[in-house]
């Protein structure tokens, strides 16, 4: 992916097709085609040596990066169609799917790994709090732009109609939690 921001990818450094419109690229989109592709592989294959050789080891589980990373992940899948050909769309579907198969992976290693341990209430458990506390913001943040995108909104303007305000001040305020769970955090782990 750095090689493509130096040649020039074409459609930003996004990759959104639609903010493109040429039909001929330079070589910086097929590097950017090559490292994704390669991306999702290093995720298959990663997310199967955790199936086969942790066993559910609960320390894994707890040091795992499933609290902020999937937030990125869903959030640029969700706007990426809007305005395209067919010939785009059915490619970064399919895409979109290579992407969701390691997701799916990592979700079949964590139910295994929580099927084989019994949970105390020690202090794991209660580390594992702002967990809970980020799935709680991602919904307050993505879910009203869910909306948007399903009403056809573009993603890439920033004026919407005065029914929509109320869902911009919710997105507002999970960034907003967001944000001070993150604050809190580097706090609680600077003080230890």
């Amino acid at each position: 992916m750095w090689i493509s921001m130096y040649l020039g990818s074409g459609v930003g450094w996004t990759f959104y097709p639609s903010l493109s419109r040429k039909y001929v690229y330079g070589m910086g989109v097929y590097y950017m085609l090559i490292s994704l592709h390669l991306a999702n592989m290093s995720r298959i294959l990663g997310a199967l040596k955790f199936i086969i050789t942790c066993g559910g080891d609960f320390i894994m589980f707890q040091h795992s990066h499933m609290q902020r990373t999937e937030k990125l992940r869903v959030a640029s899948e969700v706007f990426k169609f809007v305005g395209m050909d067919i010939k785009r769309m059915t490619f970064f579907s399919a895409v979109t799917a290579l992407i969701g198969i390691p997701t799916g992976l990592k979700v079949i290693s964590w139910v295994s790994m929580l099927t084989s341990v019994s949970v105390g209430l020690g202090y794991p458990i209660y580390a594992q709090a702002p967990c809970v506390f980020s799935a709680v913001e991602f919904k307050l943040c993505f879910f009203p732009m869910y909306y948007f995108g399903m009403c056809v909104l573009p993603p890439q303007v920033c004026v919407y109609d005065t029914s929509f305000y109320w869902m911009n001040g919710v997105c507002t305020l999970g960034r907003f939690l967001s944000s001070l769970v993150f604050v809190f955090l580097c706090i609680f782990c600077g003080i230890r």
